[in-house]
């Protein structure tokens, strides 16, 4: 299993057992990286050409400032399974995973767990066969980023969204847990819903 990110002619992608490859000609030649770790890795993000985070299992995030060249480990304070990494602006990001784990950063460095106590994520019906709508509480004004994530971790589905109540197909998923999470300036939400 790999996920990427790609920046202009420059991608990257990440994977089992610590895999990291490189391009720096839009794909037509990969190279190894040295990511320091067995464990797998599911998403990578980049802030610009030097700064990236990767996200993976047992709580590791790893951050590079130097376009791959080296990584260094960051303290998440979990174990949980890290699935995605996103962020907001230079410094502001944030981590999801397992049990709806929410990390967040405001520096690029420190991770700490987000206050869900500000809202949640209304996800109806649940469970769904064809369609869900999803809204939060309270409500959200503006454009926000919907992304929905399959049992491995795996992004399946990626919109923006442009209001409360936005109806999503779920019909091409197979059955099982999915988790959405939505960003919404620095606001994240999660949740779950079951396909059937």
């Amino acid at each position: 299993m790999f996920r990427g990110c790609r920046t202009s002619n420059t991608g990257y992608i990440v994977g089992d057992n610590g895999v990291i490859l490189k391009t720096g000609d839009s794909g037509t030649t990969w190279i190894t990286l040295t990511s320091g770790t067995n464990t797998r890795l599911y998403a990578v993000c980049f802030i610009d050409a030097m700064t990236g985070y990767i996200a993976g299992d047992a709580g590791i995030i790893l951050k590079t400032e130097d376009a791959g060249s080296t990584w260094s480990r960051q303290l998440s304070g979990t174990q949980s399974s890290l699935f995605s990494v996103y962020f907001a602006g230079a410094g502001t990001g944030y981590a999801v995973g397992d049990a709806g784990i929410i990390l967040k950063t405001t520096n690029g460095g420190v991770w700490i767990p987000e206050n869900l106590a500000t809202g949640r994520l209304t996800i109806y019906p649940d469970p769904a066969k064809d369609f869900i709508r999803i809204g939060t509480t309270p409500g959200n004004q503006g454009t926000s980023t919907v992304a929905i994530y399959d049992p491995d971790g795996r992004e399946v589905i990626m919109l923006q969204s442009y209001c409360q109540g936005t109806l999503i197909s779920v019909s091409t998923l197979l059955p099982g847990l999915y988790v959405v999470m939505l960003v919404a300036g620095d606001h994240v939400f999660s949740g779950k819903f079951i396909r059937y």
